[in-house]
Parts: structure tokens; C-alpha cells; sequence
């Protein structure tokens, strides 16, 4: 699940996330919501949620958002275990959500900086779940390290 709007440039990394995995989908990686296309945000999570809940029994979510922080926390990725609570730096009461969590972090929402940091950490983010879920390592034992 792919959260974000490609509307503001430093709230794109979910979308260009889900954009780039279903180019090179892998037969393992089943469903991915949120792209470029068909964003899923603050308006439509919670429908989104209810559709996944209708065909999913038990799903595994591996959620990937941006999150707002200090110029200390600049471009910084975090991978949690538990739910996400997107929009919550924000003041905005979603529904948490996922059993994994990929979240980068950062401080600028606009311009051409926003833009290139977005488009470089969704690369890197796709990158490193299409290797996860990839034919070669789908045999290996993969363990998350979760503090």
C-alpha cells in the first residue's frame, strides 16, 4: 500500500513507489495500491482499506509513505514493524494501517529539491522490495531487525 499525492512533490514517495513496482512486478508481489495514477490519500484510504479488507483474508501490508520531519531527520528511511498512521505529523486522524512500514522522512513538501528526493528514495525504496520479492530471493531467509 502506496500512500500519497503526486499533487505535492514531497508527498509523492508512496505513488512513485507503486508506480515502479508495477512496472517490474514480480509474480511473488500480488497486489500493490497507490500509484502515480490511482493514488491512495486522505480522501480515499479509508475506502481503500475496506477494499482490501473485502478481498484480502489476512493480508501481510508492507505500507510505504512520506513522513514530515526536522532537518535533522532529513532523508532519513525508517522500517518499522506495526502499523502506519499516515498523516498523523500532520494532525490528520486516518486509520493506522500495514504490518510492515517503509517511511522516508523530510523536511521541504515543495519544489524542484522535493521533487529529486522523491524520485531517488522511491528508486531506492522499489529497488529494495522487488529484490525482497524476487524469484531469486524467494528461497532465502529474509529477517527484518526491528528495534
Amino acid at each position: 500500500l502506496c500512500i500519497g499525492t503526486p499533487a505535492i512533490p514531497g508527498d509523492r514517495l508512496g505513488p512513485e513507489v507503486g508506480s515502479l513496482l508495477t512496472q517490474y512486478q514480480p509474480a511473488n508481489l500480488q497486489h500493490i495500491f497507490g500509484t502515480l495514477d490511482a493514488p491512495v490519500h486522505a480522501l480515499n484510504l479509508r475506502a481503500t482499506l475496506t477494499t482490501i479488507k473485502k478481498q484480502f483474508h489476512h493480508p501481510v501490508i508492507l505500507v510505504v509513505d512520506a513522513a514530515l520531519g526536522n532537518e535533522f531527520q532529513d532523508g532519513f528511511l525508517a522500517i518499522k514493524k506495526g502499523a502506519l498512521r499516515p498523516g498523523s505529523g500532520l494532525g490528520k486522524r486516518l486509520p493506522s494501517i500495514g504490518d510492515i512500514q517503509i517511511t522516508g522522512v523530510f523536511c521541504n513538501l515543495y519544489g524542484n529539491e522535493a521533487t529529486n528526493k522523491m524520485h531517488m528514495y522511491s528508486q531506492c525504496i522499489a529497488n529494495g522490495i522487488l529484490e525482497l520479492f524476487s524469484e531469486e530471493s524467494s528461497s532465502i531467509n529474509c529477517r527484518f531487525i526491528v528495534e
